[in-house]
């Protein structure tokens, strides 16, 4: 296998790690980001091709290698976004617990007892 179909084959697996990424991150399942996230992070150890290799690379790997970095600011958005969202939830759900709080401090002061319901 020549130089440039081996690091086409790299780029493909690449790419479709990150496709498959992308539905993990839009169907929540998050386990697989992590899985996919992981994968290319041990691959990026053992990437036999220096940046600047690919400056004298076909078409095809060029083309390649912006398709998936345009992939990847996707899926970075679309993690980004996410992760807003979250913080805000986790924000309201803050908010709640202290009106909640001051809820039950305004008039859950005590219980009382059973007799004095009858009175």
């Amino acid at each position: 296998m020549t130089a440039t179909a081996d690091l086409l084959e790299r780029l493909q697996q690449w790419r479709d790690t990150t496709l498959e990424e992308r539905q993990a991150i839009q169907g929540g399942h998050w386990e697989l980001v992590a899985a996919c996230q992981a994968r290319k992070s041990e691959w990026m150890r053992d990437w036999p091709f220096a940046p600047t290799h690919l400056a004298g690379e076909p078409p095809e790997v060029r083309a390649l290698v912006e398709e998936i970095l345009a992939l990847e600011r996707g899926n970075y958005d679309a993690l980004t976004a996410g992760l807003e969202n979250t913080r805000q939830q986790l924000a309201a759900i803050g908010q709640s617990r202290q009106h909640l709080r001051q809820l039950r401090r305004a008039y859950g002061s005590g219980r009382a007892s059973a007799w004095e319901s009858w009175s």
